[in-house]
């Protein structure tokens, strides 16, 4: 039986994340002021998305614009795009930053929607933002000793400032194979 091709739409995320950049303040900080710097922006759960000739992107949204609107969010650093620095912000608040600070900017759109019209690339890039929003939207709370977490090493772990936990995202590895006899 001849199997059929499938793409995971969410599987192509191109970053190079260097995770050895997410423990260097210094680093993080040149990284976000970065002119060429990209930041993929959430609002309720949906990333901003643009619509192009033929689909929709991520559009390019300056890293001071983002973070201003972003406030208090300290922001996840994704990787780099060859050598730009690509962040993820979720902006919070009831009204639409469509209507405000990122007004023709585009529109905030389920992802599970948008993937299928995103590039392979943008995809997989909003896929790696949502999964860490999510995590983070889930784990606000110590599981040792029920503190508030704060973030660390750039959106990617919590640290408990109370018993000193350090949480991690969930990561399940998964191998699939087919056994063949004879």
């Amino acid at each position: 039986m001849a199997l059929t091709f499938f793409v995971n739409t969410f599987a192509g995320n191109p970053l190079d994340r260097r995770s050895e950049l997410r423990i260097q303040p210094e680093r993080l900080a040149e990284l976000k002021a970065a002119p060429d710097g990209r930041v993929v922006v959430f609002w309720n759960g949906q990333p901003l998305v643009r619509e192009t000739g033929g689909g929709l992107e991520l559009p390019k949204v300056e890293p001071g614009l983002a973070f201003e609107a972003a406030g208090a969010d300290e922001g996840v650093f994704l990787g780099l795009d060859g050598s730009s620095p690509v962040w993820a912000v979720e902006l919070g608040g009831d009204a639409d930053p469509t209507a405000g600070p990122l007004e023709g900017r585009g529109q905030f759109m389920d992802l599970r929607f948008a993937g299928a019209q995103l590039s392979a690339a943008d995809a997989g890039v909003g896929a790696t933002a949502k999964a860490r929003f999510e995590w983070r939207r889930k784990h606000r709370f110590c599981s040792v000793c029920g503190q508030p977490t704060e973030p660390g090493d750039a959106g990617w772990k919590r640290i408990c400032p109370s018993c000193k936990t350090e949480h991690f995202p969930r990561t399940d590895p998964v191998t699939i194979m087919l056994p063949t006899f004879g």
